[in-house]
């Protein structure tokens, strides 16, 4: 039986400044709760291992560069019965554990946020718009995933065929067996993606990426695709 708490569980791969940033947020907004932080990393470094160490973060090696082998086996050592999956480029909201707490005393036993950028442009704003809406093209892992822990073990996690797109499969099999809510709260992502790539362009990639992961193409394709028609930030 797990203890009451919340599990924040932090895929990275060369993301040292962004942990700089999240990680004391974190601290700072989970200060006399029951929560712990566990950065999943794919790569030994020293640099990474340090910035946990001063924000009392767990720092975990894990078998293989991949965020669902990452967030499973970050999930695997977790201590409390909800987790919370955020990637390193995004700030949830200073309320974040109250609002997923809230969620699942409303019987929610899953869901994520909308988002909005660091950026306030309009184009990018009309993405983030469009992420309160619950069809499945808008979501995304940078949104976050809160789930109970005992639900997250029943479904298997993250399939790990999946190195691309890896919250999908568990967010359709969340939506057939939980009540999962979208809540009315900003997490801020990153608006690094853009840069190299217009807004067209990146939202036209998406999309494809989003019909080619329907049609049933492999990872590998998936992950090919993406990466040649867009210029990709390290990280």
């Amino acid at each position: 039986m797990k203890e009451e708490g919340l599990s924040i569980v932090i895929p990275v791969l060369h993301e040292v400044e962004n942990l700089k940033r999240l990680l004391p947020h974190l601290q700072r907004n989970t200060q006399g709760k029951p929560c712990e932080v566990i950065v999943s990393c794919a790569v030994d470094c020293q640099e990474t291992e340090e910035v946990c160490k001063q924000n009392q973060a767990i720092f975990y090696k894990t078998t293989k560069a991949s965020r669902a082998v990452q967030m499973n086996e970050g999930a695997s050592i977790a201590r409390y019965d909800l987790l919370y999956f955020v990637h390193a480029d995004t700030l949830p909201p200073h309320t974040f554990c109250e609002d997923i707490r809230s969620a699942i005393h409303r019987g929610h036993l899953s869901g994520c946020y909308r988002f909005k950028f660091d950026k306030d442009v309009f184009p990018l704003m009309t993405n983030s718009f469009f992420t309160r809406f619950k069809p499945q093209m808008f979501r995304g892992g940078d949104q976050s995933l809160f789930v109970k822990t005992s639900v997250f073990l029943s479904l298997g996690g993250f399939n790990e065929r999946y190195d691309l797109m890896e919250e999908y499969p568990l967010i359709k099999k969340l939506k057939r067996s939980t009540t999962f809510v979208v809540m009315p709260r900003n997490i801020v992502v990153s608006s690094r993606k853009y840069q190299g790539n217009s807004y067209v362009k990146v939202n036209l990639v998406n999309l494809l990426m989003f019909v080619l992961f329907h049609l049933g193409v492999s990872t590998a394709q998936l992950r090919s695709t993406y990466h040649s028609l867009l210029n990709t930030p390290k990280g």
